[in-house]
């Protein structure tokens, strides 16, 4: 339960630090590729070793939430508007964890 929650912080950081840290083509393509890895174990089912699986998992979920941390860093409104912005997304990340 700690690793996929260390895994979102930790893209939600890097995204928000830097605008230089997210590429939408790069991190595209890294997930068509890691869905492809991920879909493939899922079907091998327990011939796969478990820290594979892991490392597999672990690394489709920091590039779809790169991706999603990304574009949410991009697509930020003007400084005048941010505070708002925020609110609306710890409002929204409140209302996921209560259902």
């Amino acid at each position: 339960m700690i690793l996929p929650l260390t895994i979102y912080l930790l893209t939600f950081i890097i995204a928000f630090s830097s605008e230089k840290w997210y590429s939408r083509q790069i991190y595209l393509g890294l997930f068509f590729v890691g869905s492809i890895a991920f879909v493939r174990i899922l079907y091998a089912g327990p011939a796969i070793s478990l820290p594979i699986e892991l490392t597999v998992y672990s690394l489709v979920l920091f590039i779809a939430c790169m991706i999603c941390h990304g574009e949410l860093y991009r697509l930020r409104p003007d400084p005048s508007r941010l505070t708002y912005f925020y609110l609306m997304v710890s409002i929204g990340g409140a209302l996921a964890e209560s259902s």
